[in-house]
């Protein structure tokens, strides 16, 4: 509810809410052991987001000469190692922010990536590819560290494993992953989404994950949604093809029923095709 109301009187007060708002957030990064502060804080950043880049004259004395664009990038990068399996609770929030920036921006550009000379958007000073590659090594790392009964709302092992329905907290109705995923590779340029689509593929070929099924196809959707011909060369049309390789080793071998492993390889490139 705190975050909400600074969230709206940011627009009404910006020279007053604003300078308190990142302030806030200044804080709570410095101080690593008190969670709930920095959820409380990225959450009021998140809802200010777009009034911190409308008046950027409001933090303009207030921030050890930073302006309005070099404190979002302070924090989209300090917030990274917020993506944590762990703590659902500072992901979803984290994501949010993301989610909050991705639209109060337009295209996600480096001059660099397209082969030129400069090394930072045009709007915001980050190295774009940089910062999404991180990101999505994050979220790699977090699918692997998803456990079914820990995540997926309790229950044992087995039992989780064999529900098709369960998902983790990235796909809970409040959660801001589904749609901070498309809006990311909705706003790449061509060179940074084709580079993104290339680290999801070396993801999903060198992973068998039955516990983030859900998840991955989130972001094989959106890729597909953002470049569906570089994604179908990449992605689909491999998969498809182990699969075929898979489905001739297993009857070339006579045997009757699939291993644990072969199912797991199966399953998971086939629901992940099909996203």
């Amino acid at each position: 509810a705190a975050a909400s109301a600074l969230g709206l009187l940011a627009y009404v007060e910006p020279e007053t809410v604003l300078p308190l708002v990142v302030q806030r957030f200044d804080e709570a990064l410095q101080t690593c052991t008190a969670t709930h502060q920095l959820v409380a804080a990225v959450d009021a950043l998140a809802l200010s987001m777009r009034a911190l880049l409308l008046h950027p004259e409001a933090v303009a004395g207030s921030t050890g000469g930073m302006s309005s664009a070099e404190v979002v990038v302070q924090a989209l990068v300090a917030t990274l190692p917020g993506i944590d399996a762990n703590d659902p609770p500072k992901t979803m929030v984290t994501l949010k922010l993301y989610n909050s920036v991705l639209s109060s921006i337009g295209e996600i550009s480096d001059e660099a990536a397209e082969g030129k000379s400069a090394v930072v958007s045009t709007y915001l000073p980050i190295v774009w590819i940089e910062w999404v590659n991180e990101l999505l090594q994050r979220l790699f790392l977090l699918f692997s560290n998803l456990d079914p009964a820990a995540c997926r709302g309790g229950g044992d092992s087995a039992s989780s494993a064999n529900n098709d329905m369960d998902v983790s907290f990235l796909m809970y109705g409040c959660s801001a992953y589904r749609p901070c995923m498309e809006l990311l590779f909705a706003r790449m340029s061509p060179a940074i989404c084709s580079h993104a689509i290339r680290q999801l593929a070396k993801f999903i070929f060198s992973s068998t994950l039955s516990g983030a099924v859900s998840e991955v196809c989130v972001l094989v959707s959106a890729a597909a949604w953002a470049d569906p011909a570089f994604t179908m060369t990449t992605i689909i049309v491999p998969i498809a093809e182990k699969i075929l390789a898979e489905a001739a080793a297993i009857q070339s071998s006579g045997s009757r029923s699939l291993s644990t492993n072969q199912e797991a390889t199966m399953k998971w490139m086939i629901c992940t095709m099909t996203a």
